[in-house]
């Protein structure tokens, strides 16, 4: 696997992630109550998946090599992205502990930042990708691998991620 795939990926569960909270949200706008423990597990995901996982990635090995490679326009681009990594992780915080009217607010913001974020970054990192290097995309792969196994003590994780996305999708819709 490259590092490509390895960043759609987890872009592809973090769409997920953008569908659950929409479906949350719609549940909390017609007033559903939606247990306490579900937000706790919710934020789990978006703690350990997005942030310690996918963004760090981002933020710790991919960024500062494509910084290197002086894309036209990457200097403000992956500012932005950081910036948006920082918005989403205040989203998560409202969304865990915040009253239902500011979870309800924090969920529509949050997948709907997520969604532009993903397609930015996809285009940005397709563009990136053909000016990589092998060794430099085998670089980015390993440095992913490393951070992964340093993070959670193993590798595959995405694996267990995407399964709790699943179940809490099921019991988001069950509400």
């Amino acid at each position: 696997m490259d590092w490509l795939k390895v960043m759609i990926s987890e872009h592809s569960l973090i769409l997920q992630t953008s569908n659950l909270l929409k479906v949350l949200a719609g549940k909390l706008e017609s007033s559903r109550q939606v247990p306490e423990g579900f937000w706790k597990e919710l934020g789990i995901v978006l703690d350990d998946f997005e942030a310690k996982l996918h963004h760090a990635k981002e933020e710790m090995v991919l960024f500062p090599k494509l910084k290197e490679l002086h894309l036209q326009g990457d200097g403000e681009l992956v500012e932005e992205f950081v910036k948006e990594h920082a918005e989403a992780k205040l989203l998560s915080r409202k969304i865990q502990e915040g009253s239902n009217e500011e979870r309800l607010n924090a969920l529509r913001q949050d997948s709907d930042l997520m969604l532009r974020h993903v397609r930015r970054e996809n285009s940005f990192f397709s563009q990136a990708q053909t000016v990589l290097s092998d060794s430099e995309k085998q670089e980015l792969f390993e440095g992913f691998q490393e951070l992964e196994k340093k993070a959670f003590g193993s590798l595959g994780v995405l694996k267990g991620f995407s399964e709790r996305v699943k179940a809490l999708s099921e019991k988001a819709s069950a509400l």
